[in-house]
């Protein structure tokens, strides 16, 4: 059968490029993650250092292998529990908050960008024009 000929294919028109708002929403539902399982902020998770004797759960704690490293704590003396106690420990504890804000978080974010709407189309015309909406968009 002959190819037909017809229309050429349309391009894309899509802009690429990080969303600003995107990232912050990502940022915020990460730090209720961090916060309802490691009661900590994402930032705080991966960057501080091992503290002994508290709730809070660091990314050095969790790779640390050493033996010992959950066990000083006031709220469980004497016992051996490890990091899936303390995880889920405090998920038990923020549950219901992390759930709300979840929740909470998308919509607000939705609802916002409707709202924001003709300042965030004339913000990404501007930068279009200078020649960065490839890059960034908001």
């Amino acid at each position: 059968m002959a190819k037909k000929r017809g229309k050429a294919k349309r391009r894309s028109r899509k802009k690429t490029g990080v969303s600003i708002l995107g990232v912050a929403e990502t940022v915020m539902l990460l730090n209720v993650a961090t916060q309802a399982a490691f009661n900590t902020n994402a930032w705080q998770f991966l960057t501080a250092k091992y503290t002994q004797g508290s709730d809070i759960i660091t990314l050095q704690e969790l790779i640390n292998t050493k033996p010992g490293t959950f066990y000083n704590n006031p709220n469980v003396a004497g016992s051996d529990a490890g990091a899936s106690f303390y995880i889920m420990k405090n998920l038990r504890e923020n549950w219901l908050g992390a759930a709300g804000m979840m929740i909470a978080i998308p919509l607000g974010f939705r609802f916002g960008k409707q709202l924001a709407k003709p300042a965030i189309s004339r913000a990404n015309r501007l930068l279009t024009k200078g020649k960065i909406a490839q890059t960034v968009k908001i």
